[in-house]
């Protein structure tokens, strides 16, 4: 999946942010980080392809923990974090 790909997903990602009317405030924050944290993995990514052993797993992993913390109350927005992480799977970071 090429980054352009990954930069739509969370683009998606952005909206589905924004439209969760039941979001608390401090939910959103930590989305927004995440989202921001992400594109800056992008921007910094090598272009050899080679990643940071310890930064992505820390990144993917509260990815991972926030789809699963938002499974139950926003299932939608649950789902465009997992496609954020399936994405990123597929660049290899």
């Amino acid at each position: 999946m090429p980054e352009r790909r990954v930069r739509e997903t969370l683009e998606e990602l952005g909206r589905q942010i924004r439209a969760a009317e039941t979001l608390t405030d401090e939910d959103r924050a930590e989305l927004d980080r995440l989202v921001a944290a992400v594109e800056t993995r992008l921007d910094r990514r090598d272009p050899s392809g080679a990643e940071p052993e310890e930064e992505s797993p820390s990144l993917i992993q509260r990815l991972t923990e926030a789809a699963e913390r938002f499974e139950a109350s926003h299932p939608r927005l649950s789902a465009a974090v997992g496609r954020v992480v399936d994405a990123l799977a597929a660049l290899g970071i």
